[in-house]
């Protein structure tokens, strides 16, 4: 029964504060994760790369010593791809010092075109899709700083989660041995009750048995010694019985948690 407490309480202990864990682990880095998605968005829908070439007038790179700095950069990171109604590429704008070379820009496109999305992830790569007239224009953006950011902090923040857990989970098995503690001394303390009372209440029915038989021996066989002699026997019956299943109860286990944990 102890054992049994114990156990309880240690998963209900850890299940609430792993659930705790869970949703807070969790919607930190679901938020992350959509607050990259949504800035990811918002700079597809407002970045111009057409107006952003014009902006750097011609000069290598996008824009330096522009007022407009955020876009430069964000405008260093766009591409996009013009497709045919048939998936053929027509045009491929890319920056001038993109990573990103017209044939993978090509590929891309294609890839993004068979998915029939109109916005999502290729790669590390944020699409929007949108169709003008017979074309189709497909504008990406490089999200892989971001996306590299969020998988180490998530990575990071479910090896702390992991590690906090363990150590929750010793602090929790240590201190359930001290509050279950006074469960466990008050059931040894009625255990030992119905012991002593047991072999209290034996030695006065060990008496009365014995004075039976003398007076049995004396008297001979009649029916208020014999009814004495049976109702002794019941009552002796009923103390072992009671001693033993509480013995028996308590024995198997909990000398075993007495044996290995000495703080109980």
């Amino acid at each position: 029964m102890i054992q049994k407490l114990r156990i309880r309480f240690v998963i209900l202990a850890m299940s609430t504060l792993l659930t705790v864990l869970l949703v807070l682990v969790g919607g930190i880095n679901v938020a992350n994760y959509t607050g990259i998605v949504s800035e990811a968005d918002r700079i597809l829908s407002s970045t111009n790369l057409g107006r952003m070439e014009k902006n750097t007038g011609g000069k290598t790179g996008i824009g330096f010593g522009d007022p407009l700095s955020q876009d430069r950069h964000n405008a260093s990171r766009f591409f996009s791809v013009t497709l045919s109604s048939d998936g053929t590429v027509l045009e491929a704008q890319i920056p001038t010092f993109s990573l990103v070379d017209q044939e993978e820009a090509a590929a891309l496109g294609a890839k993004v075109f068979a998915l029939n999305a109109d916005s999502g992830f290729q790669s590390i790569y944020r699409y929007s899709r949108k169709s003008v007239g017979d074309t189709i224009s497909i504008r990406f953006l490089d999200c892989g700083r971001e996306l590299g950011s969020f998988q180490r902090f998530l990575v990071t923040s479910l090896i702390l989660s992991a590690l906090g857990i363990l150590i929750l989970f010793g602090i929790v098995v240590y201190f359930s041995g001290k509050i279950v503690r006074p469960f466990a001394e008050s059931y040894e303390k009625q255990k030992q009750f119905i012991t002593d009372a047991g072999h209290e209440i034996k030695t006065p029915l060990t008496i009365i048995q014995a004075d039976a038989d003398v007076l049995e021996m004396e008297l001979g066989e009649n029916e208020w010694l014999a009814d004495i002699q049976n109702n002794v026997r019941r009552l002796t019956d009923l103390t072992n019985d009671l001693v033993s299943l509480a013995w028996r109860r308590a024995e198997p286990r909990w000398s075993w948690w007495k044996s290995h944990c000495p703080m109980w």
